[in-house]
């Protein structure tokens, strides 16, 4: 079963070079459903990783913030 998508003609023309470059590693050609199947398995391994790198740091600030009113209070009952 076929479905007709609308896509930017920029996208199409990314989609085409993404399609061509895998052809050319594989040795064969390839459907644009394949190229599309790829980009998403490709995505769904790399989304965990993504997902963290966006949080990088922010346990860092968070931390140190802690670890600062940590001291305040102790000093002050000191």
């Amino acid at each position: 079963m076929s479905t007709t998508i609308q896509i930017k003609k920029e996208t199409k023309e990314a989609l085409f070079n993404i399609k061509n470059k895998l052809e050319r590693e594989l040795g064969r050609r390839l459907s644009y459903d394949e190229v599309i199947e790829y980009l998403l398995e490709k995505n769904e391994s790399t989304f965990p990783k993504k997902v963290l790198s966006e949080f990088a740091g922010t346990l860092e600030t968070e931390a140190k913030e802690i670890y600062a009113n940590l001291r305040k209070e102790y000093r002050e009952n000191d």
